[in-house]
């Protein structure tokens, strides 16, 4: 217990996987003890990709239902990864670029189809345009005189 103490004493730390007793018998035995894992760090590879930024601009950009959802998975990616839950954090992070794609998705069908009724709207409107303007173009106005003509010739044979 004293050998412990006076590694704390000198700066060392329990966790930081040094030998912490003064023996050097003892020595090589206490050296094996792994190393404490920081904050990020794994036990298993790296960090998943949390996908966050992805998941923030087809938030703001595309679906926000499905932004929202992959940015909370996002968040719990790294929540799951600091407590060391590894496959936790793999299947968040899973999660997040799923729903991240589907908002993406909802995104471009979305804008596909607005921009298809823009076009059709776009189209009927012109189409209505042309056909005011033939109304009142010289080759019509002989079809509006012999309609003319015709109610008057009825006018005059119902009197």
């Amino acid at each position: 217990m004293t050998a412990q103490y006076k590694k704390l004493e000198k700066g060392h730390d329990l966790e930081s996987g040094q030998a912490f007793l003064d023996d050097s018998d003892t020595d090589q035995i206490f050296n094996k003890v792994p190393q404490a894992q920081g904050i990020g760090q794994a036990r298993y590879g790296q960090q998943p990709d949390d996908h966050l930024l992805f998941a923030i601009l087809t938030a703001v950009f595309c679906s926000t239902v499905f932004g929202i959802a992959a940015i909370a998975k996002s968040v719990d990616v790294r929540n799951k990864w600091l407590v060391g839950d590894v496959v936790g954090a793999t299947q968040s992070s899973r999660a997040a670029k799923r729903f991240s794609v589907c908002s993406l998705v909802c995104g471009v069908l979305f804008f596909l189809t607005s921009l298809g009724l823009l076009v059709a709207f776009y189209t009927f409107t012109m189409s209505a345009m042309e056909e005011i303007d033939h109304l009142g173009q010289p080759g019509n106005m002989d079809q509006l005189q012999q309609l003319q003509q015709l109610q008057n010739q009825q006018q005059t044979q119902l009197r």
